[in-house]
């Protein structure tokens, strides 16, 4: 029940919270809080990140299952996908990503439809990504809408 940071009184800015795994930004830096250390696991420059701690967001912060990875970013086309438990970019210029659970394989959208193992290992990537939307990823299939609207399922690992 301990408060861990306060927008109103601290200058900190809760990007989101991921089972355990707090993000926090501050004037220079995107932190990584676990239950209520005092001191980050992690911190990233928001310079490099070319992020500002007002308008750095996280999507999917809400989500109930356990992810090992947070898409945050400042404009909706164009996220990182952060690992929670280092810190380390798994790929950027995104603007979905969804994680297929079977296999903690990270599915993502940008430029190209693209799949990252669990250690941000790049397993596939096609040029398709533009033109899809992701719907949900589940039993190694990722399902993508077409703008036509029609749903493609491909194997969540090789991308076929």
């Amino acid at each position: 029940g301990e408060v861990i940071a306060d927008e109103t009184t601290d200058d900190l800015h809760v990007i989101g919270e991921y089972h355990g795994t707090v993000l926090i930004a501050d004037d220079t830096a995107l932190h990584a809080y676990q239950g209520n250390a005092d001191t980050p696991e992690w911190s990233l420059s928001l310079g490099e990140g070319g992020w500002d701690a007002e308008t750095l967001f996280s999507q999917g912060a809400t989500s109930i299952a356990p992810l090992s990875a947070a898409l945050i970013g400042i404009e909706a086309d164009d996220l990182s996908l952060i690992d929670l438990e280092t810190g380390d970019p798994i790929a950027e210029g995104l603007r979905d990503a969804a994680q297929e659970p079977t296999t903690g394989t990270w599915i993502t959208l940008g430029e190209d439809f693209a799949a990252y193992d669990e250690t941000g290992q790049q397993l596939f990537s096609r040029d398709e990504g533009e033109d899809m939307q992701l719907e949900s990823a589940g039993a190694v299939i990722a399902y993508l809408r077409t703008e036509a609207g029609q749903v493609q399922a491909h194997n969540a690992i090789t991308g076929l």
